[in-house]
């Protein structure tokens, strides 16, 4: 990340993506966070390699199920601490949504908006990158904004389950293809998955690891997911090498041992 002064006083802040990305899902953005040791060794190790902190929309909304106003402030810091090494994604944006995703209503978000609040909320309107108030005021705001995250965790996993209730057959029938976009694969191997082992119930939590998963192991080179989605991400790479595919997926981690 960088930021300059514009000619008229404001602040802009660009960025670019640089390997080796890493995302971590909210469990590992906490451990990091609270982690004073754990943490100063990653940010060391990815400053050391002019790596970048992939961090997304989906990120952000975790906390905000979250009122530990401590925890807050520690992410802030994390990231603070991590900065100018940080890329804030917004996976309804290219490059990181599906082809197929639907066209962005009227209600949608303007493209980059994550950053435009980031250079708000600066310390002095700008001068340097912080991302101060960022994840408390998500927390501070809670109890206004948690019906809303569970809304729509309960939205996709009943549109989930509908699907996963009538197309078994075909589900189970799918082969990745060439001319797919690897999210659009991982999605749908994701949910075959979910066809294999019908007592494997899709829940509400499922859907943010599904989003988590889907659209940050294609772009990041190490990905931090809890242990059934870190399976989920090796089988589906599997598969795609047994149909001859080549597609990069990142290398999965959970808190039990790495899983490849």
């Amino acid at each position: 990340m960088s930021i300059t002064e514009l000619p008229d006083g404001r602040w802009e802040i660009a960025q670019s993506l640089a390997q080796p990305i890493v995302y971590m899902d909210h469990w590992a953005v906490r451990l990091f966070s609270m982690d004073d040791a754990l943490q100063s060794r990653f940010v060391q190790a990815l400053k050391a390699k002019n790596g970048a902190l992939l961090f997304s929309q989906n990120n952000l909304s975790e906390f905000c199920a979250m009122k530990d106003a401590e925890q807050a402030v520690k992410a802030e810091r994390f990231i603070n601490g991590v900065l100018p090494n940080f890329y804030i994604a917004d996976f309804t944006q290219a490059p990181f949504k599906s082809p197929k995703s639907p066209a962005e209503g009227p209600g949608a978000p303007p493209q980059n908006w994550l950053l435009y609040y980031m250079g708000m909320k600066s310390p002095s309107g700008g001068a340097f990158l912080s991302v101060e108030n960022l994840i408390s005021t998500l927390v501070q705001q809670s109890d206004r904004l948690r019906p809303d995250l569970e809304e729509m965790k309960k939205r996709v996993a009943e549109g989930i389950g509908s699907f996963l209730a009538t197309d078994s057959k075909e589900a189970k029938r799918f082969v990745p293809r060439d001319h797919m976009a690897t999210v659009d694969i991982l999605f749908a191997e994701f949910t075959r998955d979910f066809h294999l082992n019908p007592a494997a119930k899709f829940t509400e939590n499922d859907t943010i690891d599904l989003v988590h998963a889907a659209y940050a192991a294609p772009i990041a080179d190490f990905l931090l997911l809890d242990a059934r989605w870190c399976d989920k991400v090796v089988k589906a790479r599997q598969r795609m090498a047994g149909f001859g595919m080549k597609r990069h997926l990142a290398r999965v981690y959970s808190k039990k041992p790495a899983h490849g």
